[in-house]
């Protein structure tokens, strides 16, 4: 409720209430409470609260209208500062906007890492696997120097000459059986070096018994030309 006969003072360039604004206030109070109704059912101090608080809402209105529609220094501090501020919020907003590009950039340069570390979990794992079966595979094809002695010098026609080839041909045998494929393979920097021991064990392998079978075959002949004579 406001009576129509008080007057506010209207005033926001006095930072200090002269005596005439305090007499006003007082006067402004004396009025407010003798209009209040006190034989109301309602509480009065709930009443009196609401009061006050239109009130103070009213004057805080009526002061920003005064603000606004004032063309003085104060006035112009306010604008002023309301551009500054309007300044700093987009000067802010440049700011946020490039530092999200580089939060983006740097996310990218994080998830290309994370995918190369991947990778290269993956190429660390398949090789530790390649190393362990080529150690198997050197050890499966392991043959003592002895064994291709036995194929060069052992008498073809004793037969207890005869099963040592044998022993030494099924020890070839196995090691050119357990690497078998691996001729196909290129030659490239990639290759371990257990893998190029491997397969240089095999080509050695197989050499050896290259050989052998031409002098098995030539032991044959000579066989069969002394029977064909006979």
């Amino acid at each position: 409720m406001v009576s129509p006969q008080r007057k506010r003072p209207r005033s926001i360039d006095d930072s200090v209430p002269t005596e005439e604004t305090l007499s006003a206030a007082m006067l402004e109070i004396e009025s407010l409470l003798t209009s209040f109704d006190w034989s109301h059912p309602t509480p009065c101090a709930t009443r009196l609260e609401n009061l006050l608080t239109d009130e103070f809402e009213s004057v805080e209105s009526e002061n920003v209208h005064a603000l606004i529609m004032n063309d003085g220094a104060q006035m112009q501090d306010f604008v002023s500062r309301i551009e500054g501020g309007i300044k700093q919020c987009e000067e802010l907003d440049e700011m946020l906007t490039l530092y999200l590009v580089e939060l983006q950039a740097l996310a990218d340069d994080v998830n290309f890492i994370e995918s190369e570390n991947r990778g290269l979990h993956v190429r660390t794992a398949n090789e530790r696997e390649l190393e362990k079966e080529l150690s198997d595979l050197l050890k499966a094809m392991a043959i003592s120097p002895r064994e291709f002695e036995v194929l060069k010098q052992e008498s073809l026609e004793k037969m207890e000459s005869i099963e040592k080839v044998e022993q030494s041909l099924l020890q070839v045998y196995r090691a050119l059986k357990s690497s078998q494929g691996l001729e196909e393979q290129q030659d490239t920097q990639s290759l371990t070096e257990n893998m190029q021991i491997v397969k240089e064990i095999r080509r050695t392998t197989r050499a050896e018994s290259e050989k052998f079978l031409a002098r098995l075959r030539e032991f044959v002949k000579i066989k069969f030309q002394v029977l064909v004579c006979c």
